[in-house]
């Protein structure tokens, strides 16, 4: 598993990036799900900033629609989960 990989072998986070540690919601971890409720439960009125980052970003035309399908996974993962 590439994240163990990571981990064990103490690799810096741009060489991680580069063997595709990084992935867009729902895949990877964590779940997104019970943290929001539990974040909701804590403060109905908290706000994220949804963002991708990509690390060196060759084509800036990438990371928009990454953090549109984000946004869009965060949304459905609860019905108090909001966009203002």
């Amino acid at each position: 598993m590439l994240l163990a990989d990571v981990l064990k072998n103490d690799i810096p986070f741009a060489d991680a990036v580069r063997q595709g540690i990084m992935t867009e919601p729902p895949n990877g971890v964590p779940d997104f799900a019970p943290i929001l409720d539990a974040v909701t439960d804590i403060d109905p009125d908290i706000f994220a900033i949804v963002e991708q980052d990509l690390y060196p970003v060759r084509d800036f035309g990438v990371p928009l629609p990454i953090a549109t399908r984000t946004l869009q996974h965060i949304t459905s993962c609860g019905a108090r989960t909001r966009v203002r």
